[in-house]
């Protein structure tokens, strides 16, 4: 180790354990950790910013390229919430959604086309079938329980109410997948953490 990557590790470590102690209760150490993040991070995305709009619109506009004066406008715009013109920043938010789903349509239609095709798999009389009857409930009930055309009464009621009970059930293991991911990045930080305290002594 180097005496550069012994100080940032030490640093690492230092913020590593004023995180950790927010265990305990508050604390001002960990507020000082969660100041300097939230600094950094909020530095670089800044940092990032600038250069982004320095490649993709200054030096463009220096070379002749007065398309991007259209691009610039749009970007201006969502300011507009901030003043007396609110109903301003409706207009690039329409624009890039519209954009987007265009892009995503006709740049992935295999995804597409594969998810309507599984959906429209016949039934056989296995696990697979089983598969295509969950697949097929899930995206009928999901689908009812954004009905807001109807009532949420008999059985459209019914159908929103098990469309909720697959939503929840979506949403928890979307987040069981994300604490596992945040308990593989703590183990992989605590790893370290123990290596560098048996380095410095």
């Amino acid at each position: 180790m180097t005496v550069l990557t012994i100080y940032l590790e030490a640093i690492a470590a230092l913020l590593t354990v004023a995180t950790l102690s927010f265990i305990y209760k508050e604390n001002p150490f960990y507020r000082w950790a969660e100041y300097t993040v939230i600094g950094v991070t909020t530095g670089n995305w800044l940092m990032m910013a600038v250069d982004a709009i320095r490649n993709a619109a200054i030096g463009p506009l220096q070379a002749g390229q007065l398309h991007v004066v259209i691009a610039l406008i749009l970007g201006v715009l969502y300011f507009s919430r901030y003043f007396k013109v609110p109903w301003l920043y409706r207009y690039p938010i329409a624009i890039l959604t519209g954009m987007g789903i265009g892009f995503a349509i006709r740049g992935q239609p295999g995804v597409i086309l594969s998810q309507i095709e599984s959906v429209m798999r016949p039934v056989t009389p296995d696990i697979m079938g089983l598969g295509v009857v969950l697949m097929v409930c899930s995206l009928v009930f999901s689908m009812s329980y954004f009905t807001y055309t109807t009532e949420h009464k008999g059985m459209v009621g019914g159908l929103a109410k098990l469309g909720r009970y697959f939503i929840m059930t979506y949403i928890g293991i979307r987040f069981v997948g994300e604490v596992n991911a945040y308990v593989t990045i703590l183990t992989g930080r605590m790893v370290e953490f123990v290596n560098y305290i048996r380095v410095i002594l």
